[in-house]
């Protein structure tokens, strides 16, 4: 039991460093897409093909450090989460109907999956890279073997008190257990406390990340799961996961914010954000579009900013989480006196933690960060 704890502990430091890396990674990633999303603008496809298409390939290599640095938010908790009703079983059919076309053929794939609705409170894109990674971590364990298998079980289960208590932060109940097992090559015994952790990896160099099984780990973590991974050198490996299953409930059907008409094109905008080279950027980006800006560097600025431009204020543009004082405050703030003002939030921690407060708002869009530039301005058009 105190070994599990000491390993949750350290689970939990290794995700608050890691999750405060990614955050200011992402940060200077959005300050990178920013100036050469401004960079294109000023060039002609055609004219000035070279560079033009120089700069696309790094803004494809800036997406591709933004998917990283998901990965690495998902394994610390913080990533975006769109968390909702969701009948198990026909998804993992789903999943694995798609997954199959990238196994090899000479891999069996054993499908056990119940009939039974095992309903969970999840994210789809995030169980479908859970399955994915398993899947993937799998298929390269079966290298060189005469009859690859990967078994893929789901059913319903029931964890007692002792077992919840050898795996901190489970509680005991009815849980849906999906396990992905393999007949590969199995996994050392003094490595099976560090397969979860970050850029841990057992393959040769240049052949994995490290990172699939952190984010399965952090992904699970998020669902309020339980997993468990069980191997034998020269048998084979199994990951046990274990989703708390959920009682379905009737959830009112959500209402699209409405669009403000305008007949005046030009309009001011509050832009609050603690990183100089994001606010910088984005502020460039929105007076090219013809708007007016008026920069905050916090939230407590924002707020008395607010106070003598309110009047020629149209939107805000605010950062999630900023030092002296956050987002969500200021829109509670400017909400006090205008309860359908139209802000857009901008945050690369999970909204449904960090914003749960600010989603109910009619004219409150939230994005994902780094911000591609073209969606914060058609968000923008669509609520002036």
């Amino acid at each position: 039991m105190e070994e599990q704890f000491l390993q949750a502990q350290k689970m939990e430091a290794v995700g608050t460093l890691v999750g405060g890396i990614a955050h200011d990674f992402n940060n200077m990633l959005a300050g990178i897409s920013g100036n050469l999303y401004l960079s294109k603008k000023k060039l002609h496809p055609v004219n000035d093909a070279y560079v033009y298409n120089k700069i696309e390939s790094m803004e494809s290599l800036a997406n591709h450090a933004a998917s990283i640095i998901k990965q690495l938010l998902t394994f610390a908790r913080k990533g975006q989460l769109t968390m909702h009703q969701i009948d198990l079983p026909p998804l993992i059919h789903g999943a694995l109907s798609l997954l199959r076309s990238s196994v090899p053929e000479n891999i069996h794939i054993e499908e056990n999956i119940t009939n039974e609705p095992l309903n969970i409170l999840g994210d789809d894109t995030l169980i479908h890279q859970i399955l994915m990674n398993l899947i993937n971590n799998a298929h390269h364990a079966l290298d060189g073997k005469t009859h690859p298998v990967i078994g893929v079980t789901l059913q319903a289960t029931t964890l007692d008190e002792d077992f919840v208590a050898a795996h901190v932060g489970g509680k005991a109940g009815r849980y849906a257990q999906l396990s992905i097992s393999d007949n590969g090559i199995g996994i050392d015994t003094k490595h099976l406390d560090r397969v979860f952790e970050p850029f841990f990896t057992t393959k040769s160099q240049g052949q994995g990340t490290g990172l699939g099984l952190a984010m399965v780990f952090g992904a699970v973590q998020s669902h309020s799961g339980l997993i468990s991974v069980k191997s034998e050198l020269g048998t084979g490996t199994t990951f046990d996961i274990y989703f708390p299953i959920n009682e379905p409930q009737q959830n009112p059907i959500p209402q699209l914010p409405p669009k403000r008409s305008s007949s005046v094109r030009v309009a001011t905008i509050l832009l609050v954000d603690d990183d100089v080279m994001v606010r910088e950027t984005v502020a460039e980006a929105l007076e090219t579009q013809g708007y007016i800006v008026v920069q905050a560097e916090n939230g407590q600025v924002a707020m008395n900013l607010f106070d003598v431009y309110q009047d020629t204020i149209s939107l805000a543009v605010l950062d999630a989480v900023m030092p002296v004082c956050g987002g969500s405050k200021v829109a509670d703030y400017i909400h006090q006196s205008f309860p359908d003002f139209p802000i857009v939030f901008m945050t690369g921690y999970d909204k449904d933690r960090v914003l749960a407060d600010q989603k109910h708002h009619s004219n409150t869009v939230i994005l994902n960060k780094p911000t591609p530039l073209d969606e914060l301005m058609i968000t923008i058009e669509q609520l002036i």
